[in-house]
């Protein structure tokens, strides 16, 4: 959504960002990393020339939920990670508000990321 409020649009990343899948290892000692940086630059870059301002200027910390599909994970703790769902817009009305949505749901994480320079 603009800063204004007057422009809205939904960005599909799967097919589109490089390793947006994150398929994880389950190797033991082994970390799996999110690639937040990449879906963010390609929203940037999606958007950008659009009426869209002020994209890069997105700095500061932004509150992320992650929630994943298929097999039941843990930390490496072994507590396991709680249910979490997500709602996602898939297309926008006339008026800018969701005419449809898919939710997701699994095993999430809550946190926090810093976009920096």
């Amino acid at each position: 959504m603009s800063a204004d409020a007057k422009k809205k649009r939904v960005i599909g990343f799967g097919a589109n960002v490089k390793d947006v899948g994150n398929t994880s290892t389950t190797a033991a000692n082994m970390t799996n990393g999110l690639v937040c940086g990449e879906v963010a630059q390609y929203a940037i870059n999606s958007i950008g020339g659009q009426g869209f301002t002020g994209l890069y200027a997105l700095l500061g910390k932004y509150r992320v939920t992650v929630v994943l599909k298929g097999p039941p994970l843990c930390r490496a703790d072994g507590s396991v990670l709680p249910t979490l769902s997500v709602v996602l817009p898939t297309v926008l009305s006339e008026s800018g508000s969701f005419a449809a949505s898919k939710t997701i749901s699994g095993p999430g994480l809550v946190g926090c990321i810093t976009l920096t320079d």
